[in-house]
C-alpha cells in the first residue's frame, strides 16, 4: 500500500527553535545590552523535518507589525505592534493580553505574552493571520533554506504559504524580530527554523492499463490505444472541518478524456477490497474534449466532503480513460498530472505524480540489391504476421501515412505506435524492381525512430503492365505458340525413326 501512516512531520508544539523566538520576557531583555537599531539586518527560513532533513519548495511571507521600543523613563526594552489587526486578533484570543507599559500613548509589550497569544489567535484565526503577510520572503531550496532577505531592524510576522508536497496543513505563523537576543548577545543575521505541525497527506497518480498495448510497463501506446489512469488520494482526519475536496487533472494535448469513463471509489480500511462507489457524490468538468484540444483541465469536485468523506473514507479511487490522439506523435509524450484541493482549516493544494505516456516510431531504408536508396516503395504496417491488422502510422507532424512511401534515397519514417514487434508488408516495388514476397518482423523501441534499424532490399525484375500496351495476352500466345511448335518437331522426329 502507497499510503503513509506514519507521520512525515510529527506533531510539534513549538513553532520557533528557541533561539529564533521574538523577544523573552520583559525583564530577561531589560538586562541585555541595548541593540544596534540603525541600518538593517537579515531574514532568512531555514525549513527541515524532525529528521533534520531540509525541504525543499516552500514559500513564505512576511509583514513587518512591530517596532523595537525603550523609553528614558521606563528603561524596558519591548516592542509596539503597529498591526492593529494582528494585535485584535491577538486580544480576542487571549483576553489577559495587555501592554508592559504605555508611554505618551504609546503601548509596549512583552515578547513572550504575544508569543502566547499568537499561539491562541492561529487555533481559530490562521488564514486571516496568514493572510496579513504580504510580502514575499522566497522559497526553500535543496538545502532548505530561502535567501536572506535585507530587512529593517523591526518585528515581523512570518507565514508559510505554499505546503511542500505531501503536506496536509501550513506551519503556523510566527514572530521573529531583527535582531534576536541569543545568549545576552543580538545577532543582526536572523535564521528563524520553523516547524510543520501536520501528518503526511500521500497522493498516487499511475497508469491502471493501456489497451491495445502489447507491453504494459512501457508506458507507450500507439495512436487510437485507450490509457486508463488512476488517482489515489487519502482523505484528511483530524481537527477541522474539511470544507472542501477537490482532485484535479491536467492531460496534456495529445489525450482526449471520454466523458463516461470515470469511477470513483471509496475505502474505509485497508482491508475493503471492493469499496463502495462514490460517484454520485462527484461531479467532473469537462464532460469532454475533442482530438488535438489544447491542454485539459479536469476538476472532480466532491460534494459535502466533511459530511460524505471525513471520518469515513480513509482513501478515494479515481479512474478514467484518454484516448491517445495523433497529436502526440508530435510530442513524442503527453503528459497527465494530478492534485488535490481542499481546506481542512487551511486551503492547501497538494501536487501528486506526473506520469507520461510515450508513442515510438521507426526508421529503415529501402535500398537496391547494390545498396542504393530507392525511392517510391509503398509500405503498410501490421499487427500480425498474416498482415489482417493493419496499423494507421502518422508522420511527425501527425498527418496519416496511406500508404507509407519511400523518399529521396530509400529513407521510411513513421510513427505512433507502442513499444512492441510489427510486421511490414511491401504493397508496391518501384518500377523496374520486384517487391517483397513475405511481411518483413520489425521491433519498435524508444530508440528506433533515430536512426535506420534495417535495410529492405529489391532485386530489379520485369513487372508487367495489367492494363494498356501489348498486355500479357500476347505473352500468353506466343508461349503457348511455341509450345506447340515444338511438340510437332518432337513428333516428326519419331516417325523418321521408326521408319
Amino acid at each position: 500500500m502507497y499510503m503513509k501512516k506514519k507521520s512525515m512531520l510529527k506533531r510539534m508544539a513549538a513553532v520557533l527553535m528557541g533561539a529564533v523566538m521574538f523577544l523573552g520576557t520583559a525583564g530577561a531583555v531589560s538586562a541585555a545590552p541595548a541593540p544596534d537599531l540603525s541600518g538593517q539586518g537579515t531574514l532568512q527560513i531555514f525549513k527541515q523535518n524532525d529528521k533534520k532533513e531540509p525541504i525543499a519548495g516552500v514559500t513564505f511571507n512576511y509583514v513587518k507589525i512591530g517596532d523595537f521600543y525603550q523609553s528614558e523613563e521606563t528603561p524596558v526594552l519591548g516592542y509596539t505592534i503597529t498591526d492593529n489587526t494582528l494585535l485584535n486578533y491577538l486580544k480576542e484570543a487571549d483576553t489577559t493580553l495587555a501592554p508592559v507599559y504605555t508611554d505618551n500613548g504609546t503601548e509596549v509589550y512583552d515578547g513572550a505574552a504575544v508569543q502566547s497569544a499568537l499561539a491562541e489567535a492561529v487555533k481559530t484565526k490562521k488564514k486571516e493571520i496568514t493572510a496579513l503577510a504580504v510580502n514575499t520572503l522566497g522559497v526553500t531550496g535543496t538545502d532548505g533554506k530561502t535567501q536572506a532577505v535585507s530587512v529593517d531592524k523591526a518585528v515581523y510576522l512570518v507565514a508559510e504559504t505554499k505546503a511542500p508536497a505531501g503536506v496536509k496543513e501550513f506551519c503556523n505563523p510566527f514572530i521573529v524580530s531583527v535582531p534576536i537576543l541569543v545568549n545576552n548577545q543580538w545577532v543582526y543575521d536572523v535564521v528563524a527554523e520553523p516547524k510543520n505541525s501536520v501528518d503526511e497527506i500521500i497522493g498516487k497518480k499511475e497508469i491502471d492499463k493501456i489497451e491495445g498495448t502489447q507491453d504494459q510497463t512501457n508506458a507507450s501506446a500507439g495512436v487510437g490505444n485507450t490509457v486508463t489512469f488512476k488517482i489515489t488520494s487519502e482523505v484528511p482526519s483530524g481537527d477541522g472541518t474539511l470544507e472542501k475536496y477537490i482532485i484535479r487533472d491536467i492531460m496534456s494535448k495529445g489525450l482526449a478524456f471520454q466523458a463516461g469513463s470515470w469511477k470513483v471509489t471509496g475505502y474505509k480500511s485497508d482491508q475493503d477490497a471492493e469499496g463502495t462507489d462514490l460517484k454520485a457524490l462527484v461531479t467532473a468538468e469537462p464532460a469532454e474534449n475533442s482530438d488535438g484540444a489544447a491542454e485539459t483541465n479536469i476538476t472532480f469536485t466532491f460534494a459535502e466532503p466533511d459530511k460524505n468523506l471525513k471520518n469515513t473514507y480513509i482513501k478515494v479511487v479515481i479512474t478514467y480513460d484518454a484516448i491517445l490522439t495523433k497529436d502526440a506523435v508530435v510530442r513524442d509524450e503527453v503528459t497527465n498530472t494530478a492534485g488535490l484541493d481542499y481546506q481542512n482549516d487551511d486551503s492547501i493544494d497538494v501536487q501528486f505524480d506526473e506520469v507520461k505516456v510515450k508513442t515510438y516510431g521507426y526508421q529503415f531504408t529501402k535500398k537496391d540489391d547494390k545498396k542504393n536508396g530507392l525511392a517510391g516503395a509503398e509500405f503498410r504496417v501490421y499487427a500480425d504476421k498474416e498482415c489482417k491488422q493493419e496499423l494507421t502510422v502518422y508522420d511527425k507532424a501527425g498527418n496519416k501515412l496511406d500508404p507509407i512511401v519511400s523518399g529521396d534515397g530509400g529513407i521510411v519514417k513513421f510513427y505512433g505506435l507502442s513499444a512492441g514487434t510489427y510486421y511490414l508488408k511491401e504493397t508496391k516495388a518501384p518500377s523496374g524492381y520486384t517487391a517483397l514476397k513475405d511481411p518483413v518482423e520489425f521491433s519498435v523501441t524508444k530508440d528506433s525512430a533515430n536512426s535506420s534499424q534495417l535495410d529492405i532490399i529489391n532485386t530489379k525484375g520485369f513487372t508487367l503492365p495489367s492494363t494498356g500496351g501489348i498486355g500479357t495476352a500476347v505473352f500468353t500466345v506466343v508461349g503457348i505458340g511455341v509450345m506447340v511448335g515444338a511438340a510437332v518437331l518432337l513428333v516428326r522426329l519419331n516417325k523418321k525413326e521408326n521408319k
